[in-house]
């Protein structure tokens, strides 16, 4: 029985090292291939950054016009973990190759998504470019919150795509006439459709073309396609078709608005007590909520949540001082919002 024993661990012994041996092999190999793929990948606030060489681009540009005239694709490797990419391109690359006679839309893939951009794009993005500027693009899947899902639903995503030349921020193209075309690896949810929107600045939705993942066509091995069309850089939402748009659309307005809303308060001492009070604010809320330090800045404590626009603070000794600050809350469908805080306020009791 020990021989059996000891001829099992021998086995096993072998196995673990060949194991380790394949390993190392599979892992100089992938090394090899990163080192010859003309890109230099490294980890940037958790993105993966891909700095394209020129001499990537004249091979994407051989091979697309021998194989499929109008389009290079450039193709960057990594890993299907990735949440988040930083692609970059030289301008004067661009300046000087996807314009004249033959002209090449420019495919940029990646596991995460693909985005492709056509003449006009390239000539509006890089006709104001110094010659060593940079063309980024961030793409990335953003984690959602708990209020987001409840104010775009449980089977929402949510993205971001954002665009610089020169280190300068793109707000978006020309309305109506350039666009962006972007494939997402949208995770698999089978009898779900999906309509896209940008997300603006004060909140509210703009519908943007998009088109249902086609399940026969995978960006990776677990992630299907969604194509979109924007004209417009930033927070991208995909929102379950089954929703009605217009009222996500309104809830989503009301929550910014909400969020925005600045409370105005005023202290004033009293015999043994301090009176808080604040002016009614442009949104209408539920109710509000007092907060109070005994110190500038010390720690603050929630004293009281009331649907009155004041509260006196009783039981404080002659020359006491308080700080307060007061914000509002509403309740909007399934979401609680916060409006801004008040400034900090002060008084001594008498």
């Amino acid at each position: 029985m020990n021989g059996r024993n000891e001829k099992k661990r021998g086995i096993l012994r072998r196995a673990c090292c060949l194991l380790l041996c394949l390993g190392l092999f599979l892992s100089q190999e992938s090394l090899a291939l990163a080192k010859s793929s003309g890109t230099s990948q490294k980890q940037d606030d958790k993105a993966a950054v891909f700095n394209v060489t020129d001499q990537m681009l004249d091979k994407a540009a051989e091979i697309g016009r021998a194989n499929t005239p109008g389009i290079m694709y450039v193709s960057l490797s990594g890993t299907e973990q990735m949440q988040a990419v930083r692609i970059r391109l030289g301008c004067k690359w661009i300046s000087n190759n996807c314009r004249g006679e033959d002209p090449l839309q420019i495919s940029l893939q990646t596991t995460i998504g693909h985005m492709t951009l056509d003449e006009e794009v390239q000539q509006r993005l890089t006709a104001q470019s110094l010659e060593d500027d940079i063309l980024e693009f961030f793409l990335a899947k953003v984690a959602m919150s708990r209020k987001q899902r409840a104010l775009y639903g449980k089977n929402a995503e949510m993205w971001q795509l954002t665009c610089s030349v020169g280190g300068e921020k793109v707000s978006g193209l020309w309305k109506g006439k350039e666009w962006i075309s972007a494939r997402l690896a949208v995770e698999p949810t089978p009898g779900v459709s999906r309509r896209a929107a940008v997300i603006k600045d004060d909140g509210t939705l703009v519908e943007i073309w998009g088109h249902d993942p086609d399940y026969t066509k995978e960006i990776s091995s677990s992630r299907n396609a969604y194509s979109l069309t924007t004209d417009t850089f930033g927070t991208i939402v995909l929102l379950d078709a089954a929703q009605n748009f217009r009222a996500v659309q309104n809830r989503a307005g009301a929550v910014n608005r909400a969020e925005q809303t600045v409370i105005k308060a005023k202290a004033v001492g009293k015999r043994g007590a301090i009176q808080v009070s604040w002016k009614k604010p442009e949104v209408s809320v539920d109710g509000y909520q007092v907060y109070a330090s005994s110190k500038k800045n010390g720690k603050w404590k929630k004293i009281k949540t009331t649907s009155a626009r004041s509260f006196r603070q009783t039981g404080l000794t002659a020359g006491s001082r308080r700080y307060y600050k007061v914000r509002g809350y509403k309740h909007i469908g399934d979401v609680k919002c916060y409006t801004k805080w008040s400034a900090k306020v002060t008084a001594a009791a008498r």
